[in-house]
């Protein structure tokens, strides 16, 4: 879990060889528990981001050498959301 900002959304972070192993149930908990945020699934096999739907949640598929641009992206949104335009 990831919290960004002062509106504290927690990012769940899951790690799985291939997108096709998540089971959405760890996911669909802790959203239960933490209902804003965002959805990352990082993954070893999958070459390029994009967003999948399993049910009401959201997860978008990072291949493991995009997580850093994803998470500087992420925190970025977070300073920006936090003041009044961008930093």
């Amino acid at each position: 879990m990831l919290e960004l900002g002062r509106r504290r959304e927690a990012v769940a972070i899951e790690c799985k060889s291939a997108a096709q192993k998540l089971d959405p149930a760890s996911l669909q908990a802790f959203r239960r528990k933490h209902p804003r945020g965002r959805n990352l699934l990082v993954t070893l096999k999958d070459t390029s981001s994009y967003s999948r739907r399993f049910g009401a949640i959201e997860v978008q598929v990072v291949p493991y050498l995009e997580l850093p641009a994803v998470l500087s992206a992420l925190a970025y949104e977070s300073i920006w959301a936090a003041s009044e335009g961008p930093p």
